[in-house]
């Protein structure tokens, strides 16, 4: 009996022994193939990689753009322009999109950041937005349907700025110089855009910014102030005032321009809350070269000189300061042809 019990004993032994050795081996197995998955892996993620390098699609172009700064974004850019024709239709549509996205980051920039940016990347990416054939903005999304002015308005040291209305009047005291200052929104890739500011005679121009390298505006009309001159002469006066014409890029989409100006005191007959009788005007269009204009809008404002001798309560002398000119002839200043009607139009 006991030696029945012994030989169960050693066969339970035996059959344990045999599981285990399975059971490790199953386990070894498993290892195995759990290192030959982690040595594989890597090389599936390169494949993966390279594939996508070959033909970046959108993901691909999101990764690329996805950059800290203005400059990075533009790189970016850049960068994938370079293999658009590697690009599917949908990340096309993405390059387009965020070169425009990088063009309005450029535009929110400050002059002083906009001159550490090599002016040879904006060119590359304002005409990349102006060619890339996928129009990403419809009506619904542009700023603007054409063009429009969305601020024109008068500002002068120590008083409160003067939205111009059209129709309306504003007031500019005879002893100041004040900034025109206009916003103009338009829509992406509208072509032949124009920014039109006339200056009338009774005010004088002092300065008007000139487009630089890099600017949404491209040109001007007169190139220099020196250029710039009343059609009317004033027996040998010829202000410096009349038409300035502003020339903006087909993508640019929001500008802004100060105008300097100041009332001409050579011309002023100092008569108290004098009307000027032609109006400054600010109008928007677009010009297809052959004489044809699309007029979007229009803002024009009659400037009222006014101001005092002395700033007092009460004081209300005539204005001493300044030269007169009349009709007939001038205490100072220069003579004018008789009957010839002043630029400063009678008090009311």
């Amino acid at each position: 009996m006991k030696s029945h019990n012994h030989g169960h004993y050693f066969w339970r032994r035996a059959v344990n022994v045999v599981l285990c050795v399975v059971l490790l081996s199953a386990n070894m197995m498993e290892v195995s193939a759990a290192e030959e998955l982690m040595r594989d892996e890597p090389l599936i993620k390169e494949e993966s990689q390279s594939a996508e390098s070959v033909s970046p699609g959108a993901d691909a172009t999101e990764e690329l753009l996805e950059s800290s700064t203005v400059e990075e974004q533009i790189d970016a850019v850049l960068a994938l322009l370079e293999r658009t024709d590697e690009l599917d239709e949908e990340g096309v549509l993405s390059l387009s999109e965020k070169a425009i996205a990088a063009k309005r980051a450029y535009e929110r920039m400050t002059r002083e950041e906009q001159s550490q940016i090599d002016a040879d990347k904006i060119d590359k990416l304002l005409a990349s937005v102006e060619t890339l054939n996928i129009q990403t903005l419809d009506a619904g999304d542009s700023p603007v349907d054409g063009m429009k002015i969305a601020t024109a308005e008068i500002r002068a040291e120590g008083v409160n700025n003067q939205a111009l209305s059209d129709g309306k009047s504003f007031t500019i005291d005879f002893s100041k110089q004040f900034t025109l200052h206009i916003e103009v929104e338009s829509k992406l890739n509208l072509t032949n855009k124009k920014v039109e500011i006339t200056v009338p005679d009774g005010l004088t121009v002092a300065e008007y910014p000139i487009p630089e390298r890099g600017d949404m505006a491209e040109s001007v009309t007169p190139e220099s102030i020196d250029d710039l001159h009343s059609d009317n002469n004033y027996g040998g006066y010829n202000p410096t005032n009349g038409t300035i014409t502003y020339s903006l890029k087909n993508t640019a989409e929001k500008n802004s321009f100060n105008i300097v100006l100041a009332p001409d005191t050579v011309l002023w007959n100092r008569t108290k809350e004098q009307s000027l009788t032609e109006k400054l005007t600010v109008r928007v269009y677009t010009d297809d070269g052959a004489g044809s204009q699309t007029e979007y809008q229009t803002i024009s404002a009659t400037p009222k000189i006014t101001g005092k001798y002395k700033d007092t309560v009460g004081d209300n002398r005539a204005i001493q300061t300044g030269p007169r000119l009349s009709g007939v002839g001038v205490k100072t200043g220069v003579p004018t042809a008789a009957n010839q009607p002043l630029p400063c139009g009678k008090s009311g």
